[in-house]
């Protein structure tokens, strides 16, 4: 996976077997590993989280340094004890800090410790076990919370892989399709081509399972 970005969910080579491609050319190859970089964009953009593990972030006087590339780290204050982070499943949790607001306007930064909160790593929500405020909750204010975590899979999971090599097969195959042709007809059978078509009904199934939804 030399030649694409650390975040792509499969390899160039996974692509070719799944697809059944014999060769393909130094032209190909690089236009194969964009169109798997969009695609793992696209997933990514649909489900609203990342995916590939990745360090923990790090905020030094309101800038990430420079030589890291973190995940989002600033979250707004819920209202409620939990706080439901972007990218899981969570390895550990460095730091949690809230800012709160006193009644003279001056800002309180603190950090809560971790035997104030739960992690559920899996799901990827801190559940407040010890008051922060006096209502045992995040306040509810814009961007008041940070955190600096480690989040991600080692391994993309099977069924992921799959949908996004499915998803790379379907942009290939039909990149040199005519859009103006919205049926055509195959050893007598006949297609017809929807529009607005994103993905087969199974990868989005899959897909949805790693989104999370809001109640």
């Amino acid at each position: 996976m030399a030649n694409l970005k650390a975040s792509a969910l499969i390899s160039r080579q996974e692509v070719i077997d799944y697809m059944e491609l014999e060769s393909i050319t130094k032209a190909q190859a690089t236009l194969l590993d964009r169109t798997i970089e969009a695609i793992t964009y696209q997933v990514q953009n649909y489900c609203g989280r990342k995916f590939k593990k990745s360090g923990s972030s790090r905020l030094n006087v309101g800038y990430y340094r420079a030589t890291e590339t973190p995940y989002d780290s600033k979250y707004d204050g819920t209202g409620t004890r939990f706080l439901f982070l972007r990218n899981y499943p969570v390895a550990t949790v460095a730091t949690l800090i809230t800012t709160y607001y006193t009644e003279s306007g001056q800002a309180d930064v603190s950090t809560i410790n971790s035997d104030d909160y739960r992690l559920y790593k899996e799901e990827g929500i801190i559940e407040l076990t010890k008051a922060p405020d006096v209502w045992g909750r995040f306040v509810e204010a814009p961007q008041s919370v940070w955190v600096y975590y480690h989040a991600g899979y080692a391994t993309i999971p099977e069924d992921l892989q799959l949908a996004a090599k499915e998803l790379v097969n379907i942009y290939w195959r039909g990149r040199k399709r005519d859009p103006s042709v919205k049926s055509e007809s195959l050893d007598g059978a006949r297609f017809e081509y929807r529009e607005n078509f994103l993905w087969p009904k199974w990868v989005e199934t899959i897909l949805d399972s790693y989104r999370r939804f809001s109640l």
